[in-house]
């Protein structure tokens, strides 16, 4: 099955047909996903680089798949290594579900319990006043009245938590199914993704406790290492206060790796210093200056950008025969 073929069961979940690889007009997108290799910007403007064994750096290359329905940036996973994370999104995608649907209720419950503890707390000391029944009832409606909109919304988040496991799954396992088809998979892929997104009501898979303890860890490491006289615990508190706590236990990506990495449009600013420069007709020098500039996220390398995955692979099993080890 294409996810053409799935359109309908997936437009229940998806907010954007462009994820479908559908264009405003209801017209597939043909040609839809692109490859390239790129150096990659950090939002200071400088390119990211990864230090070799010999202590010295080297720019840090990105492998990319660019879907030209959306032009957001994938990372570019080798075609035969796609079906394992399928399994673990199909697999994954069942925990999750459940977990989400048991917490809201669950929480239901609780607020269910909070509040006929209020009352009573409120009730209670006028239990010898009048007519104790009375007020319970009106205590009891007002109660329902002020969280009925809690209560809907974790209903109906569970409801779409449903749509969105079932949902997961049915990719994953047409995914599987089409394990030898390279459009499928990466059709899928990007399905997942926006599905994982909106599941996780549209927050940045940066922020998930699994990214943010990843960069807690390599924060402390490079700080323990510029400074290694550093009191371990006085630096791992100081990193402590920059976690977003609030999100710590909101935001769970299933496939992080799925996730866009940006528009191939994104731009930065970066700063350059002009150089010297002598203005002989006037008889002065000019000091260097600071320009800001906006240049492209994603440093596309030359020869590198190929319209098929066939000729991307090729291309990299040539330019970097190790390209695939790692997935």
């Amino acid at each position: 099955m294409k996810t053409s073929s799935l359109t309908t069961a997936f437009t229940r979940v998806i907010d954007d047909k462009r994820y479908l690889g559908i264009d405003e007009s209801d017209m597939e997108v043909r040609g839809r996903f692109q490859f390239f290799t790129a150096n990659r910007r950090a939002p200071n403007g400088e390119l990211y680089q990864v230090e070799r064994p010999d202590r010295t750096k080297q720019p840090a290359y990105y492998y990319c798949m660019e879907d030209q329905a959306t032009n957001e940036v994938y990372i570019a996973h080798p075609a035969e290594s796609l079906p394992k994370y399928f399994v673990g999104a199909g697999l994954g995608a069942i925990p999750m579900t459940f977990g989400t649907v048991a917490w809201n209720i669950g929480m239901i419950f609780v607020t269910a319990v909070c509040s006929l503890f209020e009352i009573f707390k409120d009730i209670y000391p006028t239990r010898h006043d009048g007519d104790v029944t009375e007020g319970l009832l009106d205590r009891l409606k007002n109660k329902v009245l002020e969280n009925y909109q809690e209560v809907k919304n974790r209903f109906t988040w569970s409801k779409t938590s449903i749509e969105y496991g079932v949902a997961i799954g049915a990719a994953a396992l047409n995914a599987l199914m089409n394990y030898n088809d390279e459009q499928t998979l990466f059709e899928m892929k990007v399905v997942i993704a926006r599905i994982e997104f909106l599941w996780n009501r549209k927050k940045n898979f940066h922020k998930s406790a699994l990214v943010q303890l990843n960069n807690f860890n390599t924060e402390l490491a490079a700080r323990m290492k510029k400074d290694p006289d550093s009191n371990r615990v006085d630096v791992s508190l100081e990193l402590f206060k920059e976690i977003q706590w609030s999100t710590f236990f909101s935001v769970g990506y299933i496939m992080q790796c799925f996730q866009s990495r940006g528009s191939k449009n994104d731009e930065v600013f970066t700063t350059e210093r002009s150089g010297l420069r002598v203005d002989v007709e006037h008889g002065r020098v000019e000091a260097p200056k600071d320009h800001l500039k906006r240049k492209p996220v994603f440093e596309v390398c030359t020869g590198s950008l190929k319209k098929s995955y066939k000729e991307y692979a090729e291309y990299m099993d040539k330019e970097t025969p190790s390209w695939r080890v790692g997935f």
